[in-house]
């Protein structure tokens, strides 16, 4: 710009070659007539939008390339770039409107925009309605959004009422205003949700009749105690009495949590604190032989733990079953020695 001077030229770029380069030929290459190029956009994105990327909907196909500088020498006036292309897995292909089904005339599905909840990029339009992030990590990242069906069109909205939001038209054509949840990350393959544990997660099991997850978590706390053996070799624990200035050593004490499906939050009243030489070596959601239901079977939580007291002391284990009384009110652990 602004004189119109060819830089790059691409042939057949219908039909989506793994990288692109120029052709600085003047011959005409004609593509092939049933591949139809609906829209293209070029975009910077990433970093200051450091990063360009080319974007075009192809039949129904949508191509993603990213330049790259080439020192390939080439003629005077020529861009040295090539084109990659981005593998993804975002489908765009549409069933064909029936012969009483009118069909979209959208002229545009490829909608531009800046600091939606602090993320700039691409949307895209259409039966599968897509976002497509890019931070200053670098990659790109591919979230659907499909709870509100196709949508028509999409435009960013930034209002007193609604800070860094968005609207869009559905196509039931309702107009939606709406913002991005800010306590999620966009930033990875699948929206992340970072929950305070204040311990270090070590288990993790789903139990579906409480809508609950259950978390093994552990934290260290000093080790005040001492196993020694009788003359009836039993087990005994001694405390141990030092001053001030004596270091205690370190272990892990396990606890388990509830954790709500709906919003991530403590259930209250639902930890359970294991013995201070317990480890817990596996958790899992069971469904386990039961006479209180119709088919026999019941969902347990089983909690299997390990006794670790020294190599003086034999170690032993136990799983632990605890099963749901109301919606997020447990029984206590049945221990099974073993």
């Amino acid at each position: 710009l602004p004189d119109f001077k060819q830089t790059i030229k691409i042939d057949k770029f219908v039909y989506g070659d793994h990288v692109l380069e120029d052709s600085p030929s003047d011959e005409y290459c004609a593509s092939d007539d049933r591949m139809t190029l609906h829209e293209i956009l070029l975009i910077g994105m990433g970093l200051e939008k450091k990063r360009p990327h080319l974007m075009a909907r192809v039949d129904q196909d949508l191509l993603i390339y990213e330049a790259f500088p080439c020192p390939k020498t080439l003629p005077l006036g020529r861009l040295k770039i090539k084109f990659r292309k981005v593998h993804h897995e975002l489908l765009q292909r549409e069933k064909p409107p029936g012969p009483q089904e009118k069909a979209q005339t959208t002229s545009s599905k490829l909608r531009i925009f800046d600091n939606v909840s602090g993320y700039s990029g691409v949307f895209v339009c259409g039966a599968f309605p897509h976002w497509i992030f890019m931070t200053h990590r670098g990659a790109l990242r591919f979230h659907p959004m499909s709870i509100d069906g196709p949508i028509v069109s999409f435009a960013p909205f930034d209002n007193v009422n609604c800070p860094e939001g968005f609207l869009y038209f559905n196509q039931a054509e309702d107009l939606r205003i709406c913002v991005l949840p800010t306590h999620l990350s966009y930033d990875s393959p699948w929206p992340l949700r970072k929950v305070l544990l204040r311990s270090s997660p070590r288990f993790i099991s789903y139990h579906p009749e409480s809508l609950t997850y259950a978390v093994i978590t552990s934290k260290e706390v000093e080790n005040r105690t001492m196993p020694r053996l009788n003359n009836d070799d039993v087990e005994e624990i001694e405390y141990m009495e030092r001053d001030d200035r004596f270091l205690f050593s370190t272990v892990d004490k396990f606890a388990l949590q509830l954790y709500s499906s709906l919003n991530w939050e403590a259930v209250p009243n639902a930890q359970f604190e294991l013995d201070d030489s317990e480890h817990v070596t596996s958790l899992k959601t069971l469904r386990l032989h039961s006479e209180e239901t119709v088919s026999g079977r019941k969902g347990f939580l089983v909690v299997a733990t390990t006794s670790i007291f020294g190599e003086e002391v034999t170690s032993r284990g136990r799983a632990r079953k605890r099963e749901r009384r109301t919606q997020y009110l447990f029984r206590n652990f049945v221990d099974l020695d073993f």
